[in-house]
């Protein structure tokens, strides 16, 4: 049984998680009118990778790279290498609340292919929950109520890329430590980013390398609190509260951006919110 304190860690560090991927999409946004998108994604994971290999342990040599699937790990770096990708071409578009609300149907999306993919049981209450997230998008999207313009697909990517990445590794079971499983993620983007560098780069400027340091520093924060949530907390208690990345968003998108979410997509990001948080309580029952 976890200590009260730990849960309150927990979420704790996953509010902080969240508020760091916030801030690192909305660098790539402020940076997106200097740079292609394959140039942002090169620079996330390059300097990712480099503060990582800060701070992996001394003295254990090779060992946090030692795993039996490599190849898993690289499909897996690839889908969320693709769900960095849509999510850097999204924020050039769109208001990031109006990108977030969209992703949060991602754990829905997971809900609903874990029927045919992993063979498991989804209950009448849970399909409703499904389908509640789903009428929740029709609420953000608004279609043949507002003018439709093709850059809405693109979270809708980056959402599907990011629930086929959770269904792999539930499909595999990996075994390895965290540390090994972020390192390769981390380590297969830098390396398919860098194969279109050279139709991608463009000169940055002196503070735009201070950024992409930033891009790579808050990726990597964000995952390893993520994943020291998860080890004194369990997920059932801390997941619910990545949902406050909406509020981090709306903040951001007006103090940043001076792009305020509109009411249909707060009316429908509230509707999505409710329907993940119902199915995490009908799997969890």
């Amino acid at each position: 049984m976890t200590a009260p304190d730990g849960r309150r860690l927990g979420i704790v560090l996953v509010m902080v998680a969240v508020l760091f991927f916030t801030l690192l999409d909305s660098t790539a946004k402020a940076l997106a009118g200097s740079h292609s998108m394959g140039m942002l994604v090169w620079a996330r994971y390059a300097f990712g990778l480099g503060w990582l290999l800060l701070l992996m342990p001394k003295g254990q040599g090779l060992q946090p790279f030692r795993t039996g699937r490599p190849w898993v790990h690289a499909a897996r770096g690839l889908l969320v290498m693709a769900s960095t990708g849509f999510m850097f071409a999204s924020v050039r578009h769109l208001p990031l609340a109006t990108i977030y609300a969209i992703s949060f149907l991602s754990p829905l999306l997971v809900a609903a292919m874990s029927v045919p993919v992993l063979r498991e049981r989804v209950r009448p209450a849970q399909w409703l929950a499904i389908l509640g997230g789903f009428a929740g998008v029709l609420v953000v999207v608004r279609p043949g109520m507002a003018p439709v313009d093709w850059t809405i697909l693109l979270p809708f990517g980056m959402m599907a890329s990011y629930a086929l990445y959770q269904i792999l590794t539930r499909v595999t079971g990996l075994s390895d430590p965290p540390l090994t499983a972020l390192l390769y993620v981390t380590l297969v983007g830098f390396l398919a980013a860098s194969v279109t560098l050279p139709v991608s780069w463009s000169a940055p400027e002196p503070w735009h390398w201070a950024a992409f340091a930033a891009m790579g520093a808050l990726g990597t924060a964000g995952h390893l609190c993520l994943i020291k949530a998860l080890t004194i907390a369990p997920a059932s208690a801390v997941s619910p509260f990545t949902y406050t990345q909406i509020i981090w968003a709306t903040l951001v998108s007006v103090l940043w951006f001076g792009q305020p979410p509109d009411a249909p997509t707060l009316a429908g990001g509230a509707i999505v919110i409710a329907s993940g948080l119902w199915l995490m309580r009908a799997g969890t029952r």
